[in-house]
């Protein structure tokens, strides 16, 4: 295994130097791209699962990621992709046993432009639109090993910056699709998931920016006992929303997004959720290009006094978006980064001190709709969930390194019966080395 990756690396050495030698080709030439990643983390983290100093549940853990890809390009007709990835993670506290895990096939796809305005991308994809509030994870509990979607994209773009998609997905709670090397059986979403819908961008504005989608998803087959609390029985959701973004000027910008979702869940519960966000931002025109931004978000929670479920449906949004430490808090809730029942105001401060380095500080103050009516031990009566800081800081030396460190920590409230800290602190660092050669 070392030294198969030994060879690759200097393949991959080889062709990037020959390809930094030649001119930029054309864009009808045929070019390939060869890339592999390696990334290693360390991450800490305690009172995550019971809120409470007086049991002892601190983990720790390193993870090492490694990514090689292969994309070939046929002009500006056609792309291919191919993506193999492998995550082994080293748990040390408490201390368990180094195994390899599995490799999978992360991405594979092909994009072809059957006209100047028409194309479709099929396969195995990652789909990010606007900030990652619908659209950008595929499965949740693999964690930020993939965040693929098996998924059909056909777009459509009559003029330049305005597109419409209609997308379809099918992500299953395990991979059927593609093989695995030393296969784990690694379970990837609570349930299976199936979608379509459509996706408009329209970016001819130069200040402004709008987005407009609407989505039909369907989920069942939960893995969970039905007797268990948390079983969720077959659910078909409609999704509608739209998102705007706005240089005001001056340093000011603002955006927001609002959703409404409406379904049922068998055998007859209607489902009626709205979720959305606001924020404002201040760009300063300083040495250090300072940033100070204050926002909202909501996602609806489920009322017990009526017949229908209200809570939010995150669709495609199960990641660390707002906290790497709070999603784990959410598992006993709906799941793990589960983002429902939930109000977030937001102050956050950035500076760019060197070019090389960025430094982000964010404050939450975190709040319920209704309290959660689960384990009397970990949920109390109140609606206060609690309050959040967090500091990270990315370095960039280069185009080849990169890393962060983030530390967060977590005040409970009223919402939990336990009142202790928590605390996550990661360290990454990422090194990629990729190269490409052009032919006509």
């Amino acid at each position: 295994m070392i030294r198969s990756l030994c060879c690759l690396l200097c393949i991959v050495f080889l062709v990037g130097t020959a390809s930094a030698a030649d001119p930029a080709p054309d864009a009808d030439a045929t070019r390939l791209e060869i890339g592999f990643e390696e990334r290693v983390r360390s991450e800490n983290m305690e009172n995550l699962s019971d809120w409470d100093d007086t049991h002892s549940d601190t983990r720790q853990w390193w993870r090492f990621r490694s990514r090689f890809w292969t994309k070939l390009n046929v002009g500006q007709r056609a792309e291919f992709y191919l993506g193999l990835n492998n995550e082994n993670r080293k748990v040390t506290e408490p201390d368990t046993e180094f195994r390899f895990d599995e490799v999978i096939v992360e991405n594979l796809y092909v994009n072809l432009a059957l006209t100047p305005q028409l194309s479709v991308k099929v396969g195995r994809q990652n789909l990010v639109r606007g900030e990652g509030f619908m659209f950008i994870e595929g499965n949740p509990l693999d964690g930020s090993r993939t965040a693929y979607f098996n998924a059909v994209d056909v777009a459509w773009s009559p003029v330049k910056d305005l597109k419409l998609e209609l997308i379809g997905i099918s992500n299953p709670d395990h991979d059927i699709y593609l093989p695995r090397i030393n296969d784990k059986h690694k379970t990837l979403i609570d349930w299976d998931e199936e979608a379509v819908g459509v996706y408009a961008t329209d970016r001819t504005r130069r200040s402004q920016s709008f987005d407009a989608y609407y989505f039909y998803k369907r989920e069942s087959g939960d893995l969970r006992d039905p007797a268990n609390p948390q079983y969720q029985p077959e659910r078909r959701v409609h999704t509608l929303g739209g998102r705007l973004e706005q240089a005001l000027g001056g340093g000011w910008s603002a955006a927001g997004e609002l959703a409404g979702q409406w379904g049922g869940q068998h055998p007859d519960t209607p489902i009626r959720a709205m979720g959305g966000y606001a924020w404002v931002k201040k760009t300063f025109s300083l040495a250090w290009k300072p940033t100070a931004q204050g926002g909202y978000w909501r996602f609806s929670g489920d009322d017990p006094d009526t017949p229908a479920n209200e809570n939010w449906d995150p669709l495609f949004n199960r990641w660390p978006a707002w906290s790497e430490l709070y999603i784990y808090s959410q598992w006993p809730e709906k799941g793990l980064a589960y983002w429902t029942n939930t109000g977030m105001w937001q102050a956050e401060a950035t500076v760019t001190p060197w070019r090389t380095v960025k430094a982000r500080a964010t404050y939450y103050h975190l709040s319920a709709s209704h309290p959660y009516p689960g384990d009397p031990g970990l949920f109390a009566g109140g609606t206060h969930r609690g309050d959040m800081f967090q500091v990270r800081v990315d370095v960039t030396p280069s185009s080849s390194w990169r890393g962060h460190v983030v530390f967060e920590r977590f005040w409970p409230g009223s919402f939990y019966a336990g009142d202790s800290p928590w605390y996550f602190f990661r360290f990454e660092v990422i090194y990629t080395i990729k190269g490409a050669f052009a032919w006509n």
